[in-house]
């Protein structure tokens, strides 16, 4: 099997390699994230004291719609006394796309939303802008330990229009909030933007433009 797996104590240890934001998956779960390792993706999640399953399955898309199995725990999953903390290492991820992961925690159904870890080519930028079916704009960037960054929108004269925290490593943007025709609000006007992204600490990793074309 391409991946790897195996079941981990909860310590300390984890607590401090283990930085990235979590959040509560699933009814049974604590946390589950995904964690981008190089060239590989580290999947941890938590299941929570008391909670108990039959079997986990691992699932993989690269759409977000359709998942391929990709590893399996056979065996009863989580403990009552205490929370159990699992592993998988996703060792080929898929490259040049985002990585869409899941968890079917037996019986229990599927997790929701999934987590995921991004795997684009920027060309040796620091940034990249992908235009949309539809008309919306998404910025990727490389944010590997879901550190917190700021992405700030400028117009073309330099003006504030939007500011933005994020976890992420990707910012979609809508050039339209909803459409209910005659009446239509507009989010974004058609033009050229600036956009800038930044650390917690104020420092600029990535700028670009983009443009919105409206409909």
């Amino acid at each position: 099997m391409a991946s790897t797996l195996r079941n981990i104590i909860v310590c300390g240890v984890w607590l401090i390699i283990s930085v990235t934001g979590s959040a509560q998956q699933h009814y049974l779960l604590d946390s589950f994230k995904a964690i981008k390792d190089k060239n590989r993706v580290i999947l941890l999640w938590t299941m929570k004291q008391g909670s108990t399953c039959i079997g986990t399955g691992i699932f993989r898309s690269t759409n977000g719609i359709d998942y391929e199995n990709i590893g399996e725990v056979n065996e009863v999953c989580g403990a009552l006394e205490k929370p159990v903390t699992y592993q998988f290492i996703d060792e080929n991820p898929v490259k040049g796309a985002t990585n869409y992961y899941v968890l079917e925690l037996g019986f229990s159904g599927k997790t929701n939303p999934p987590v995921k870890a991004s795997f684009r080519d920027f060309n040796g930028k620091t940034s990249m802008v992908v235009y949309n079916p539809g008309g919306s704009v998404t910025i990727y960037f490389n944010n590997p330990d879901q550190a917190q960054y700021t992405i700030r929108i400028f117009s073309l004269e330099g003006n504030p229009v939007q500011t933005v925290l994020t976890r992420e490593e990707e910012f979609s943007i809508e050039p339209e909030i909803f459409t209910l025709r005659p009446l239509r609000a507009s989010f974004l006007p058609a033009s050229v933007y600036i956009y800038s992204v930044t650390t917690e600490a104020g420092n600029t990793v990535a700028t670009g433009k983009f443009f919105v074309t409206g409909s």
